[in-house]
């Protein structure tokens, strides 16, 4: 049996990518603030301002530090276990996924990595090319079956897709940040209104 998980080099990469994109996140209530801010006069509308741009810049600093935290979480526990009988699956809050060399339909290699295709419509499983020993996880994979090279080999599968897949997200939080930002969007959109009809 051969154990393989994703290159800690390229996680390096990934959450440089996610830090940069919560930074942008996190800086869009500060600009709206200081836009904003110059064309108020009211105090009590300010005040209401500044709670409302506290409020959102906290909403959204959670909400990354989470997205993070799962970026993290996903990546350094997705495994890939080879043997001669089956390809095993395993990543933190989804079910082992196990397709048997018996049930595989067909290997497809695409730019980023392997398609493994079971009888079962609902069994895939995408090896990226983000795997530790890619050459050696080939060969082992062109030893079960062969594996077809795509037609489509410039086909590039996105890194947050090679660790999501089959995931199941936390229902209740996940609930509670929706509730929470579509209520601060309609929050915005009022005050908004609110500014334009008192200039």
């Amino acid at each position: 049996m051969s154990e393989y998980s994703l290159q800690k080099e390229n996680f390096k990469i990934v959450l440089r990518k996610a830090f940069l994109y919560s930074f942008m996140s996190l800086l869009l209530p500060l600009i709206l603030y200081f836009i904003l801010k110059s064309s108020v006069d009211d105090y009590m509308i300010q005040g209401v301002f500044k709670l409302f741009c506290g409020l959102f810049f906290v909403y959204t600093l959670i909400k990354e530090s989470l997205r993070i935290y799962r970026i993290r979480r996903d990546w350094l526990s997705f495994k890939i276990l080879i043997t001669e009988d089956a390809i095993h699956k395993k990543q933190y809050k989804t079910e082992d996924t196990i397709i048997p060399t018996n049930k595989i339909v067909k290997i497809v290699q695409i730019a980023d990595g392997v398609s493994i295709q079971s009888e079962e419509a609902n069994k895939f499983l995408y090896i990226p090319k983000n795997i530790e020993n890619y050459e050696e996880v080939l060969s082992k994979l062109n030893s079960l079956k062969p594996i077809e090279v795509s037609s489509l080999m410039s086909l590039r599968i996105p890194s947050e897709y090679t660790i999501q897949q089959h995931i199941k997200h936390g229902s209740a939080l996940k609930r509670l940040f929706l509730v929470i930002g579509v209520v601060l969007g309609v929050l915005l959109i009022l005050f908004l209104l609110l500014i334009i009809l008192l200039l």
